[in-house]
């Protein structure tokens, strides 16, 4: 049975990579939908910045650890929670 130390680190960073893009692609179909629904943001302004803060920690985490899956997807997502965010307080 392959036990998860005997995959090498690069899998996974590379895997990493792959899926933390998923969040930022979630983000980006939010704010379409924001922005083409004229009825005011079912999203509250406390949720929009809690995963802001969120997406900033692991950036901040993945900067300082030097790992690439981390921060690179992350930053990502923190460019568009906030575009999301201020969506959602023009609403």
């Amino acid at each position: 049975m392959m036990t998860l130390r005997s995959i090498p680190e690069r899998y996974f960073e590379v895997a990493g990579v792959c899926i933390g893009f998923t969040g930022p692609v979630l983000i980006a179909l939010q704010i379409s939908a924001e922005w083409t629904r004229i009825t005011p943001s079912s999203l509250s302004p406390g949720y929009v910045v809690g995963f802001l803060a969120v997406y900033v920690f692991w950036f901040l985490y993945g900067l300082r650890f030097n790992r690439v899956a981390l921060w690179l997807g992350n930053v990502l997502g923190v460019v568009l929670q906030t575009v999301l965010l201020v969506l959602v307080l023009l609403k």
